[in-house]
C-alpha cells in the first residue's frame, strides 16, 4: 500500500503473508494511526514486511515489530522523515529479523520505551531518537545509537544495558 495523501487509521496490522508486503509513505505525505501498528513476520522465507516512512510523517500510538526465523523480516524504516509514537516500540521473535532502520537523517519522537530484542541500524551514522515522554522511559540495549535527545518531562530515561552513542547525547 502506498500513502499518496494524508491518511488516517484506527490501527494497522501487516499480516504474515507469503509475499513482500507493507506500507510506503510517498513523498512528504503523512499517515496517522491512533492505535497500534503491528508488523508481523512474513510466513515464507526471503520475504519482508515493511513500513517505509521515507520523507513523510508517521504518527502512531505504538509500534510492534516481529522478526521470523531464517529470512523472514519485519521492519520499520525512515529516511529523512519523522516518526511520532506516543507509546512504545517493541520487538519480538528473531532479533536479527525484527528491524528499525534509519537510512538518513530521520527523527523518531517516542513517548514510551524503545525496547530491546530487535536490530537498530543507523546507516551512515544518521538518525535521531528523541525520548519525549511524560513518564519514565527506557532505552533498549543496542550496540550503537547515533543521536539521542532526552526531553522527558517526568522522571527521566534509563538505559537497559551497555550502549554506545555514535553521535550526540543531549
Amino acid at each position: 500500500v502506498t500513502v499518496t495523501a494524508a491518511a488516517e487509521a484506527a490501527s494497522i496490522t501487516i499480516n504474515a503473508p507469503s509475499v513482500n508486503n507493507g506500507i510506503t509513505i510517498s513523498g512528504t505525505n503523512s499517515l496517522t494511526v491512533s492505535g497500534a501498528i503491528t508488523v508481523n513476520a512474513p510466513g515464507t522465507n526471503s520475504r519482508t514486511d515493511t513500513v517505509a516512512v521515507g520523507a513523510g510523517t508517521l504518527s502512531a500510538g505504538s509500534i510492534s515489530i516481529a522478526g521470523g526465523t531464517s529470512t523472514k523480516v519485519g521492519q520499520v524504516t525512515v529516511s529523512t522523515g519523522i516518526i511520532n509514537v506516543t507509546g512504545s516500540i517493541t520487538f519480538s521473535g528473531t532479533a536479527g529479523n525484527a528491524k528499525f532502520t534509519f537510512t538518513d537523517a530521520g527523527t523518531l519522537n517516542i513517548g514510551g520505551n524503545f525496547g530491546s530484542g530487535g536490530t537498530l541500524t543507523t546507516t551512515g551514522g544518521f538518525g535521531t531518537i528523541n525520548f519525549n515522554g511524560g513518564v519514565a522511559q527506557t532505552i533498549g540495549a543496542y550496540t550503537t545509537y547515533n543521536n539521542i535527545e532526552i526531553n522527558n518531562t517526568s522522571v527521566g530515561v534509563t538505559l537497559t544495558g551497555a550502549t554506545t552513542f555514535g553521535g550526540t547525547l543531549t
